[in-house]
């Protein structure tokens, strides 16, 4: 089960395969022509609307920073092993091109600390991540920006300490560039930079459940009250029968088709959960982070036990303080939005996920149908029989045309809006927990003033201190949990527009290529010789 894909469809030979011809992308600016041309290079600028006039965009252009790349339609080329994905940055970020936090003759040093590489070090010049199939440009349009000011060089002795309120800024940038299996385990490279005047590198290796001790720790030793806490990815699928579960699951129990690996999906995941944790104003500032980035040895890989009767007792606990009414009618209203928001963030995830397979399917049941118009094909020589088959085979190649489209639309809708998707229907949850550690607060805040008013002389001060103490946990956790929300409604509204935008341009471009191949096809059929017509 090696490769990083889905078996790819494999496209007829001749001159009129999908790879060898022009791509209608990149003469768009050129002068339109009918669908019959003997040129297919002239179909490229014929929109799906024909009073449209709005050029495509080259395939080479970049979109925006940390935009996910889209697949090539099937004009330019067949789906090869792509590599990492950025996650989608707010617009209004600077890019990393306009600054510069080393003079322009200094080469920053790599430090390789991985287990493979550790002890040597050489100048190179700065990395920049794995591209897709050479849509996007990453070293034009960097993942992340990097501060103008000086940052600490070490963050020893800082962890969450740091004043919450001041600005932050991150100190690292971080990349998972790379993956590979170890028996049971996949293997991730992370590359990271320091933003601070040495611009120091590092390259270290962790598997999942490091990635999973990280978010344990952060989680127990952090005050987590109002955070809205970055989702930890599901563990990838790394053995065989897990694989074979899965394909079955997602192209039908009937399906003989084993998907390969999609390591660029995990570790696009997992790279938007690291940058998540370096961005945060908290969690950016833990000690544990900067080490997990930038030392070789991994974190201590202890088996987490998960306590089902604790974990019950938690959801019981919840569920009666969670019924409390609250104080603050904006939280009120936030609770009733998250309690409804996550039902229906999973539904529109699931289904999205289902058009994305039925789209799969498609294309397999296109691909068999070519095959099977190619094998009913007859070697007679009657030259009725001959033009039969040159129709056939013809129509064939139109349906394997379709078969890649399709395969194309299914990998460039999971990529774009399908990612957004799967992960604010993860951050809904970690928002519905925050409001309901905030109502615990209040509940323990209400039971503190009604023992005081009912506690007697002797227990007075007691009970006056436990009150206040409830209070000052109450009100740090309010305030916290206000910054956390409007914050977090500002990144999925530029998160959500920027998957959007990327969506419905991969489906403008795709339909408007395989029309191109579909109208040379259908004028390959009608300039047929037949005897009789």
């Amino acid at each position: 089960m090696e490769g990083g894909n889905q078996e790819e469809i494999e496209e007829s030979s001749g001159q009129d395969s999908p790879e060898n011809l022009d791509t209608p992308s990149e003469d768009a600016g050129g002068e339109d022509s009918s669908p019959d041309s003997s040129d297919p290079a002239q179909l490229d600028s014929t929109p799906l609307d024909p009073s449209e006039e709005q050029s495509e965009p080259s395939p080479d252009r970049s979109l925006s920073p940390d935009q996910p790349e889209i697949l090539p339609s099937p004009l330019e080329e067949p789906i090869s092993s792509p590599e990492s994905l950025e996650e989608p940055v707010p617009q209004s970020e600077t890019p990393k091109d306009d600054v510069a936090l080393t003079e322009a003759s200094q080469q920053p040093e790599v430090e390789d600390t991985s287990a493979e590489g550790q002890g040597s070090s050489e100048p190179v010049a700065e990395q920049s991540p794995d591209k897709l199939n050479g849509i996007v440009s990453e070293e034009e349009n960097p993942k992340e920006p990097e501060p103008s000011q000086a940052l600490p060089v070490t963050v020893n002795g800082v962890g969450a300490s740091g004043d919450r309120n001041e600005p932050f800024h991150p100190w690292f940038k971080s990349a998972v560039t790379d993956a590979k299996k170890d028996g049971e385990n996949i293997i991730f490279t992370l590359e990271t930079t320091r933003l601070d005047e040495s611009g120091k590198q590092f390259k270290v290796e962790r598997i999942y459940d490091d990635f999973e001790w990280l978010h344990h720790c952060l989680t127990t030793d952090v005050d987590i009250g109002g955070i809205v806490i970055p989702p930890l990815p599901m563990r990838p699928v790394a053995s065989a029968a897990e694989a074979a579960a899965k394909s079955r699951r997602e192209l039908g129990s009937s399906s003989k088709t084993l998907k390969g690996d999609e390591f660029e999906k995990d570790m696009r995941k997992l790279e938007k959960y690291t940058s998540s944790l370096i961005k945060h104003s908290v969690f950016g500032r833990e000690i544990a982070v900067g080490k997990f980035l930038t030392e070789s040895d991994p974190p201590i890989r202890a088996k987490l036990r998960k306590n089902i009767l604790n974990n019950l007792s938690k959801a019981v606990e919840g569920v009666i303080k969670g019924g409390h009414q609250d104080v603050d009618e904006s939280f009120q209203k936030h609770r009733l939005n998250a309690a409804n928001m996550l039902p229906l963030a999973r539904d529109m995830n699931l289904n999205f996920q289902a058009k994305v397979h039925h789209s799969e399917r498609l294309s397999g049941a296109l691909n068999h149908f070519s095959t099977a118009l190619c094998l009913v094909s007859s070697a007679n020589s009657n030259r009725y029989t001959a033009q039969m088959n040159e129709m056939q085979l013809t129509f064939a190649r139109s349906m394997e045309h379709l078969s890649h489209a399709s395969t194309v639309f299914s990998v460039n809708d999971d990529r774009t809006l399908g990612f957004t998707l799967d992960l604010y229907s993860k951050y809904a949850d970690s928002v519905k927990q925050m409001l309901g550690r905030r109502t615990v607060k209040l509940y323990e805040f209400d039971n503190a003033v009604k023992s005081f008013e009912k506690a007697k002389p002797l227990k007075k001060e007691a009970a006056e201190d436990l009150k206040n103490q409830r209070e000052k946990e109450f009100s740090d956790i309010s305030e916290t949990a206000k910054q956390e929300l409007g914050q977090y409604k500002k990144q999925r509204t530029i998160d959500f527009q920027q998957a959007l935008v990327l969506y419905a341009e991969a489906k403008i471009k795709t339909a408007r290529d395989v029309y191109a191949l579909l109208a040379k096809d259908l004028s390959s059929i009608k300039t047929m010789e037949m005897d009789g017509s």
